[in-house]
């Protein structure tokens, strides 16, 4: 823990504190990216093959063509 210049006596508790968070979070850090690189050797994560939906055909309707009438002359 370093000490600050500063050596005011009210100013001297908070600057211990927060190196000591420092150091912590340090540490901290540090162990998580172990932990990282860890299980990044141990598995690789195989991906899922995504299945293809078929697309349903849809019957087209048949137009039923009108009859002409013939006009009687």
């Amino acid at each position: 823990m370093y000490v600050h210049r500063n050596n005011d006596k009210h100013y001297q508790h908070y600057i211990l504190n927060y190196s000591v968070v420092i150091i912590l979070r340090r540490r901290r850090k540090k162990k998580k990216k172990r932990r990282n690189d860890k299980k990044r050797k141990k598995k690789k994560k195989k991906k899922k093959k995504k299945k293809k939906k078929k697309k349903k055909m849809k019957k087209k309707k048949k137009k039923k063509k009108k009859k002409k009438k013939k006009k009687a002359r």
